[in-house]
């Protein structure tokens, strides 16, 4: 949805148009960033579909079990 059609619609006809405020004062920018490896493993398998080679079998299956939540 284009708000700034909507806000130029609604001026009168003759009134002075009104800065639309651009500031954004709460507005803060974020940083995502993985602190937990296992987290780095699951990423890996989702995009890629493969397990790393030296997983043991119990490793691989845990890891499938902790996927299917993704």
């Amino acid at each position: 949805m284009n708000g700034g059609p909507n806000h130029l619609s609604r001026i009168e006809i003759g009134e002075e148009p009104t800065n639309i405020e651009d500031n954004f004062p709460d507005a803060q920018l974020f940083t995502i960033r993985v602190t937990n490896d296992h987290f780095t493993d699951i990423f890996q398998f989702l995009a890629t579909r493969m397990v790393l080679v030296e997983y043991t079998m119990k490793q691989k299956k845990e890891l499938v079990v902790r996927v299917a939540d993704f």
